[in-house]
């Protein structure tokens, strides 16, 4: 027989399959990917209310595509080696950050001047996607700068596992002041 007590336990311990954990959100880079992605393409996906008062997926064009698909998808892919979990996670001094920074705008600027012709980009293009692209860099990867991003993850785990087992009710029993 479950008790109350072992019943909210089993609820709690399910949270984290429920809702996001706030490393899952920390780390996540969808948005960023998104963002570029969005401003290669010129097109937004929006949600509308349909004729019938539902909610709508639809896509909203709101310029030029900056690149043809195939240059759409490489700069994605470049970006993405660039924007991931497994690199914020890494521990940089600021000279580190800064050389990373400088490879990554170097890595991308030839890539977008050789491939120009094949991927449809416009000269004048060229100068806003390496903006965006460094810009969004840059914030991103500061995160690793003297190791801070594993200190935060450390402080919101050793929180996390603090509140649960306060929660639970959990520890040394003896150990406690009651």
């Amino acid at each position: 027989m479950i008790t109350n007590q072992q019943a909210q336990s089993n609820q709690q311990d399910n949270s984290e399959y429920i809702m996001p954990s706030i490393i899952e959100l920390r780390l996540d880079t969808s948005r960023l990917l998104l963002e570029m992605h969005e401003h290669l393409s010129g097109k937004k996906k929006i949600i509308v209310i349909n004729d019938r008062g539902l909610p709508e997926d639809t896509i909203k064009i709101f310029g030029q595509p900056k690149a043809n698909d195939l240059g759409i998808q490489e700069i994605m892919s470049e970006f993405a080696s660039i924007i991931n979990p497994a690199n914020v996670q890494g521990n940089f001094t600021l000279h580190q950050y800064n050389a990373y920074v400088k490879d990554s705008h170097r890595r991308i600027a030839k890539q977008l001047v050789i491939n120009s012709e094949r991927w449809a980009i416009a000269t004048e293009d060229i100068p806003s996607i390496m903006s965006l692209f460094i810009q969004l860099v840059r914030a991103f990867m500061t995160r690793p700068i003297d190791n801070k991003e594993r200190e935060g993850l450390t402080k919101n785990i050793s929180h996390v596992e603090n509140s649960s087992m306060n929660q639970r009710g959990g520890g040394v029993p003896f150990l406690k002041n009651e």
